[in-house]
């Protein structure tokens, strides 16, 4: 009976010490999006497929997904245009 008790405390102390491992690495990470340090990993709003590109779902029309590229501080840019936001700047 100690031997399964100690076994179950060991195994639940490797899965929870791994948690904890991965939560103190992702606590030092920049986000690369906006360009703030944040807790939590978090992912870009423009998001490129099918030959297509979008901000947070949204269609960007007339973005060159082949050359598309996701900047600092919510910027991107294609051949064309740089996008503030998912908002093409004049």
């Amino acid at each position: 009976m100690k031997k399964l008790f100690l076994l179950t405390f060991l195994l639940l102390g490797f899965a929870f010490g791994d948690v904890s491992a991965q939560d103190r690495h992702d606590g030092h990470r920049t986000h690369e999006a906006y360009g703030q340090h944040d807790r939590h990993h978090h992912r870009s709003p423009y998001f490129v497929n099918d030959g297509k590109v979008f901000f947070e779902g949204r269609e960007i029309k007339d973005a060159s997904a082949s050359s598309f590229e996701i900047l600092k501080d919510g910027y991107a840019k294609d051949i064309w245009n740089v996008y503030y936001y998912g908002k093409t700047i004049d």
